[in-house]
């Protein structure tokens, strides 16, 4: 069975291979922030959204007491055959532990293939009312009516930004951004769109630099 250790070395190398990234908001702008609960696992916090973050957040990996050397191992030798039983018995795991890292992993590759965008990608962005219109509050105050210029809405406004990247006759995918910036798509491309895809787009400016891809203003 690989090290503890060499796990988690080979996770950073194929998880942040373009540098770490929050998972939450998707900004570049991460120091470290010491380690986490679990050994040899790094933690960063985010100078965007204030959050912190490790090297298994938002994985099947998080959250659980099993270690990461082991749910490598599980799969490998699944891969290969070797029965649950067998397995529970040589880490001395309940067989229900076994099952439910096949379940996660299978789950998560499915939810990988699910959200990969193909050649031709198009990506806009929309704004969508989050607020308590509505609803009484004694704190509220009264709303100004009257027509004003349209903005774009924010995170901040109770209007967030939500950005939408279509494949072409398939898969969606869907982000609330709460700094809708130039990194926030790129970041949203790298996870989700091969390099070299054609990403078609408005002449918004957040859509300005990809690079990597080869993007068409509509």
């Amino acid at each position: 069975m690989p090290s503890e250790e060499k796990c988690f070395e080979v996770l950073r190398d194929l998880r942040w291979s373009d540098g770490v990234y929050c998972p939450r908001c998707g900004s570049e702008r991460v120091t470290s922030h010491g380690e986490a609960q679990k050994d040899h696992c790094k933690r960063y916090r985010c100078e965007n959204c204030e959050r912190t973050f490790n090297d298994l957040t938002e994985t099947a990996f998080a959250g659980t007491h099993i270690d990461l050397r082991e749910w490598v191992y599980v799969m490998d030798e699944l891969s290969g055959n070797t029965s649950m039983n067998e397995l529970s018995d040589r880490l001395d795991r309940n067989y229900r532990t076994i099952v439910r890292i096949r379940d996660e992993m299978a789950g998560s590759l499915a939810k990988e293939l699910l959200s990969k965008l193909g050649e031709e990608v198009e990506i806009d962005e929309s704004y969508v009312p989050a607020g308590q219109k509505g609803t009484k509050t004694e704190d509220r105050p009264p709303r100004e009516r009257g027509l004003k210029p349209r903005e774009r809405g924010t995170y901040g406004k109770d209007e967030p930004p939500i950005v939408g990247a279509v494949q072409r006759a398939g898969n969606i995918v869907l982000r609330v951004a709460e700094d809708l910036c130039n990194k926030f798509v790129r970041t949203l491309l790298r996870d989700h769109a091969e390099k070299g895809s054609k990403v078609y787009h408005d002449d918004f400016s957040i859509y300005n630099y990809l690079p990597g891809y080869n993007d068409v203003t509509l």
